[in-house]
């Protein structure tokens, strides 16, 4: 291998292990959301949490991805310990009297638009929607 080729090959891995390990360290953004006039801390989701979220079955529910993807990454207020928290109170109610009947069910708190926006920054945030590859050459057949 000549030498041009090696240090090619040696700044690639570089730039590739630097990438790799960057990925590891969570990215966090805050959302105003205006139908609750509060600010929403968010983090980027790592690659299995958003193959989980693209592949989580919708049981009749179109934007339950979404809100899956949201219910992960709420960082502040934790949309995990809050669920927790109204599903204890209402414990002694009787199910069709919940308004929680599962932890995701705390997401219905925003408006189905904010849903969708939230959703779509979390996502470009992990480096799932952003970014565009373009054709430097084109390789004749």
């Amino acid at each position: 291998m000549d030498t041009e080729k090696k240090r090619t090959l040696a700044e690639f891995s570089r730039r590739a292990l630097q990438r790799m390990k960057d990925k590891k360290i969570p990215k966090k953004q805050t959302l105003h959301i205006p139908s609750m006039d509060i600010d929403l801390t968010i983090r980027s989701l790592e690659y299995a949490e958003i193959m989980e979220c693209l592949t989580l079955e919708d049981n009749g529910d179109p934007k339950r991805s979404d809100k899956y993807s949201i219910y992960l990454a709420a960082v502040e207020p934790n949309l995990r310990e809050a669920a927790k928290e109204i599903m204890s109170q209402e414990a002694e109610l009787p199910p069709e009297e919940r308004e929680l009947r599962e932890p995701l069910d705390i997401v219905n708190m925003f408006d189905l638009a904010e849903i969708t926006q939230i959703s779509e920054a979390i996502m470009e945030l992990s480096g799932a929607m952003n970014g565009k590859v373009t054709i430097v050459e084109q390789l004749k057949k």
